[in-house]
Formats: structure tokens, sequence, C-alpha cells
């Protein structure tokens, strides 16, 4: 019975990945190297040969390249293949975050941060959309929540301090912002 179930599992994991493959891809004006690891990945999918890893790899090969809307399809397959893991929702939102899909970014991200609660880039892109969606008590709910944690958190106190600014406590936002610059090394602030 467990092997059977072991077998069934790995064959509907199997079945996800290859549906979660692009129907089309077109590679002519990457590199060779891409195309030969893009291949090699689609081949161990369809063999059935670590699957989960090979979708992963395959999702960050067309991240990294650009191909979101591939590398999307790839996250979609790894959210029901590996569903306890946060990564997965928090990278497809990302994704949609960046073709301005807020609404649907924010429900990535709740759903990653119900998965790991103290995930601090899923928290700090939710209060980021939080704040774009003109839901401020609850993005600076968020932006304290990682304050608690991390009290240096630069995203975090720079989130802070553009509610302190807007609301004109420019003392209180000067001194996020100061703080922000120090815990960045003067990248962020």
């Amino acid at each position: 019975a467990c092997a059977a179930f072991f077998w069934w599992r790995t064959e509907k994991n199997r079945e996800i990945a290859t549906a979660s493959l692009p129907k089309t891809l077109n590679l002519q004006d990457k590199k060779p190297q891409l195309l030969l690891r893009v291949k090699e990945c689609e081949r161990r999918i369809r063999a059935g040969q670590d699957v989960k890893a090979s979708l992963a790899e395959l999702a960050s090969l067309f991240h990294g390249n650009g191909l979101y809307a591939e590398a999307a399809r790839c996250y979609q397959g790894l959210v029901r293949i590996d569903s306890g893991n946060p990564r997965w929702p928090h990278l497809m939102a990302n994704i949609l975050a960046g073709f301005g899909q807020l609404d649907d970014a924010v429900l990535l991200w709740r759903r990653t941060l119900s998965l790991k609660k103290d995930y601090t880039p899923a928290q700090i892109h939710l209060a980021d959309s939080l704040l774009k969606l003109n839901q401020s008590q609850e993005a600076i709910r968020v932006y304290e929540q990682i304050l608690k944690r991390e009290p240096e958190n630069a995203y975090a106190l720079l989130g802070l301090a553009r509610f302190d600014m807007e609301a004109g406590r420019w003392a209180s936002a000067r001194e996020r912002l100061e703080a922000a610059v120090s815990s960045s090394d003067y990248s962020i602030g």
C-alpha cells in the first residue's frame, strides 16, 4: 500500500510538472547554454526524475532570464506539488506584482505568510503592495510586525517613514530614515 501510494504521488507530481511546462518556447535569441539546461530539465520532468527539483530549476532559469510567463507557469505547478513551501507563492506574487496585478499578488503573499508567518521578504512586499493599494493601516501593521522581529530592517523603516512624512511627522520620519541608511550602509533611505 505504501509503495502504491508513493508511486501514485510521484506520478501525479510528474503529471502536474509536465502540464506546467510551456507549450511553446522560443529561446532562439538566448544563449545555447540556457537552451541546453532548459531541455535537460524538461527531459527529467517528462521522465519523472527528481520532478520537483527539476521544475524549480526550470522556474529559476526562466525567471532569471526574463521569461516571466514561463516562470509563472512553473511556479503554479510548484505551488501544487510543493504546497507547504512558502517560496513558490512568494516568487509567483513577485511576477504578478511586476505586471501590476497587485490584488492577486497580495493574495499570494498572504498565502506565503500563512505557510511561514515570519517570511520577511513576503512581508515587505505585502506591506509595499498594501501601501500602493491605499490600505495604509494594514501596511503599517505589517511594517511594525517586521520591526518587532528585526528592529533595524531598512525596508520596514523606510515604509513607516513614508507614513510619517505623509502625516507631517518630520522628526520621526528623519529618525527612521537615518536608521534605514545606517542599517543598509547607505543603500536605502
